[in-house]
């Protein structure tokens, strides 16, 4: 995390810092940086962090929902396919988010029925 010091604008690195020292900057103006507000920023940085990661899963399997809703209007694919690219979007919210895992029942199982039974009605069985 780099900090500026608000007197002459030169940036410092606080990783380069021991954090029990007071912070001062060459030109003698205090930066007032607390061990208590570096630890804050690093708290704000790492829910960051957390943040972007659980949106990266999310896109995962939002991408592989679709593509299993592509499939199942295309007429090309077997029900059998299907039923496996279903069970690896289950698989996969599984590895990703093993606590969440029932919303696929919840969720994506009924959604592909209604969809197969509107697209495919003929091939239902």
């Amino acid at each position: 995390m780099a900090i500026k010091c608000p007197k002459c604008k030169k940036i410092y690195e606080l990783s380069a810092f021991d954090a029990q020292e007071s912070l001062f900057c060459v030109c003698g103006q205090s930066l007032g940086v607390e061990q208590e507000d570096v630890m804050k920023s690093l708290n704000e940085i790492c829910t960051q962090y957390k943040l972007k990661l659980e949106e990266g899963k999310v896109v995962q399997i939002r991408k592989m929902a679709d593509s299993i809703v592509s499939l199942i209007m295309n007429i090309d694919y077997s029900r059998d396919y299907v039923k496996i690219q279903k069970n690896k979007l289950r698989d996969l919210i599984l590895e990703i988010s093993p606590d969440k895992v029932h919303l696929y029942g919840l969720i994506y199982e009924p959604r592909f029925e209604r969809l197969w039974k509107k697209f495919r009605e003929s091939d239902a069985d």
